[in-house]
């Protein structure tokens, strides 16, 4: 993508063959904002480059991947083009999906029209699974000035039917819509999360993640007429049946919502935490998190940095396949070997800052090859003996010629 390239994502998508890697150059002015990618039944990397921007884009969906295949969406910036879709969509798939470093925010509700605001994140009916790292995901607005007070904010994470682990994210509930004078009462901020379950396993992981119900709507002030500020989404909601795992990870209500002015119509209520018709568990041991940058050239050398509990041993998971294992220690998200890229640990203990920083070699690619992805995982050994599978990155490794 950039110069001389595709000059949309989608065209690089629809020419792309099974495995290939679409590497997307973002200029320091952050370049255009690219239409809807959609990716059916194809295993691609799309990688912003550098590390440290994203690529814009309406919205992506990815379904209908078989089992084997694998997509990753590594720093890509979904911006909630489309008001009849989440900004990110994956759905009915038998395969992985990954995301590292994205950002998505859902559409708000149209001006005048039926359609409510979109979730930032929807998956799906899905027998594969799902794993975000170092995401930012926010609902979409329910502002839609019309006399229907049913408009709530979207959710941040929406779950059905589906198995997905979340590391070092954060997942809030859009804002609901405002009240007037021909509506008394301001709609609710939406869900931070929800999982429901009713045909497929619905399971959810989240680790070291911020996860809030969006604030409610606004108290418009019309005197001598005045309305009640929505109250605040729900923190995390589950569904009949379904599983959510918390490890340090604190759910919280949503806040009321504003006053457009001082002493203008009363407040609503903080929602609730936690709603929960299905299984919920707390993990008691602290989360170990890693962050890498994203895209690099074979043979560079990369920081890793690791965030936890001061005086935990530190060790490394590194391989060239995903995979996703429930352990009782969590999630396991690499698939160990070939020995190119070794199991590296103890790479050493955290000091009182609870952060350490090492430098890692990669490998030089085989020949012929122009990409491939470095799969890393974090786990560390706690004082008390116990083990915590923690956060995961992935390396896209280009070739010298890129």
């Amino acid at each position: 993508m950039g110069p001389n390239g595709f000059s949309q994502i989608q065209a690089a998508v629809q020419a792309a063959q099974d495995g290939d890697t679409i590497l997307v150059r973002v200029p320091p002015n952050g370049g255009p904002t690219y239409d809807a990618v959609d990716v059916a039944g194809k295993a691609l990397t799309i990688a912003a480059e550098p590390s440290t921007r994203q690529a814009k884009v309406s919205s992506v969906s990815v379904h209908d991947l078989p089992a084997g295949k694998t997509v990753v969406l590594s720093g890509v910036n979904a911006l909630g083009g489309s008001p009849a879709a989440p900004s990110i969509w994956l759905r009915s798939n038998a395969g992985s999906v990954r995301l590292v470093s994205c950002n998505s925010r859902g559409a708000p509700a149209p001006f005048f029209s039926v359609l409510l605001a979109t979730p930032a994140m929807t998956i799906s009916s899905s027998s594969g699974s799902a794993a975000f790292a170092s995401c930012g995901l926010v609902g979409g607005l329910g502002d839609r000035p019309t006399t229907d007070p049913r408009n709530p904010g979207a959710r941040g994470l929406e779950m059905q039917d589906s198995i997905a682990a979340a590391f070092d994210s954060s997942i809030m509930g859009g804002q609901g819509d405002s009240c007037s004078f021909a509506i008394g009462v301001a709609s609710l901020g939406g869900d931070g999360v929800f999982v429901g379950h009713s045909a497929l396993p619905g399971r959810l992981l989240l680790s070291n993640s911020s996860v809030q119900g969006g604030p409610g709507g606004e108290a418009g002030c019309f005197p001598p007429l005045y309305c009640v500020s929505g109250n605040g989404g729900t923190g995390l909601r589950l569904g009949s049946g379904a599983a959510v795992t918390l490890q340090t990870t604190t759910p919280v209500g949503g806040p009321p919502g504003p006053q457009e002015a001082p002493g203008c119509g009363s407040t609503g209520a903080v929602g609730p935490a936690v709603a929960n018709q299905g299984s919920l568990q707390v993990r008691p041991t602290p989360a170990i998190a890693l962050r890498s940058p994203t895209v690099a050239g074979e043979g560079q050398t990369i920081p890793l940095t690791f965030t936890g509990t001061p005086g935990d041993q530190v060790f490394l998971l590194a391989g060239a396949q995903t995979m996703f294992r429930e352990l009782a220690a969590g999630v396991l998200l690499v698939q160990p070997g070939p020995t190119a890229f070794p199991q590296r640990g103890p790479l050493g203990i955290l000091g009182t800052s609870g952060t350490l920083t090492l430098a890692y070699p990669l490998p030089r690619l085989p020949a012929g090859i122009g990409a491939a992805n470095l799969w890393l995982q974090a786990f560390a050994t706690h004082a008390d003996g116990k083990r915590t599978m923690g956060s995961f990155s992935v390396v896209t490794m280009l070739d010298s010629g890129f």
